[in-house]
């Protein structure tokens, strides 16, 4: 009994091995896993055979090929641009040298601000040119219709006859102001014209007490000199006689007479120059 005890308890302790089929079983499957990969790679090769594979390929062949002709495309415009600026570059600095040889010692930032600022003049000249030709046919037309010239100046000696108000609106729409006088060749003119065509003309003079001498013409100038008839004692103290006419009965440079502004009589208006048409050019 004590052997078969002894044995008993000996078996129990000692290890069991395993059997070469339980370990079999047990072992990784490699084969299966290879031949999983193997599956997944005949469905793929399979799907892209297939039509809606080839769809596939096709449809991100086409992007592809887009995606490199835009890429392409756009290098090649960046790269002209870049080439036209250098060209650009370089043609301002052989203008700038020629035009003005001073420029040759500024750096190409200095010569390409002259630049700009002479494109800039050249513009404002053109816009100007235009300008000055709607000024020349206005004139000419003014000429054609009448309209008489002295020195830088065209006057018009009206016809008809109306109030001092009506005469700086009559003036007014055609772009001219009724008479103002600066110099005294110019009043002689005036009185002379006067004489000539035998009446009475407004010119632009109206009192005003906030003016020097209390006067004030319709084109916003001072009142340098004054040529009031003194033979009349103009001007008189009479009220209500506010506007300033040119008679024609007076010794000449002493034909101011003042009048109610309401009485109707000739008119004298003036165009002068624009002060932009007359500095000469750089």
């Amino acid at each position: 009994m004590a052997r078969a005890d002894k044995k008993g308890k000996g078996g129990r302790n000692r290890p069991q091995r395993k059997k070469p089929e339980t370990a079999a079983k047990n072992a990784p499957a490699k084969p299966e896993a290879k031949g999983k990969t193997g599956d997944l790679w005949k469905r793929g090769v399979t799907w892209a055979n297939s039509p809606v594979g080839k769809a596939a390929a096709a449809c991100c062949a086409t992007v592809l090929f887009l995606g490199t002709v835009a890429l392409v495309t756009v290098y090649v415009l960046n790269y002209k641009k870049h080439t036209q600026k250098l060209e650009a570059e370089q043609r301002i600095r052989d203008f700038a040298n020629t035009y003005y040889p001073k420029w040759n010692s500024l750096n190409d930032y200095g010569k390409f601000a002259m630049v700009v600022n002479l494109s800039d003049y050249f513009v404002n000249l053109t816009l100007l040119n235009d300008e000055l030709q709607l000024e020349i046919d206005d004139v000419r037309q003014k000429l054609n219709s009448g309209w008489k010239v002295f020195r830088w100046n065209i006057y018009l000696f009206s016809n008809d006859k109306v109030s001092w108000a009506a005469a700086v609106n009559r003036c007014q729409e055609v772009n001219t102001n009724l008479a103002s006088i600066s110099t005294k060749e110019e009043q002689l003119y005036v009185d002379t014209e006067v004489k000539n065509q035998k009446g009475t003309f407004w010119i632009g003079l109206k009192k005003n007490p906030k003016k020097p001498r209390g006067l004030g013409w319709v084109s916003g100038e001072d009142v340098k000199v004054t040529y009031w008839d003194s033979s009349t004692r103009q001007p008189d103290a009479e009220t209500g006689e506010d506007c300033v006419l040119v008679e024609k009965v007076c010794p000449l440079l002493s034909c101011w007479h003042d009048y109610p502004c309401f009485l109707q009589t000739n008119y004298v208006c003036k165009k002068s120059p624009d002060p932009k048409f007359m500095g000469a050019m750089p």
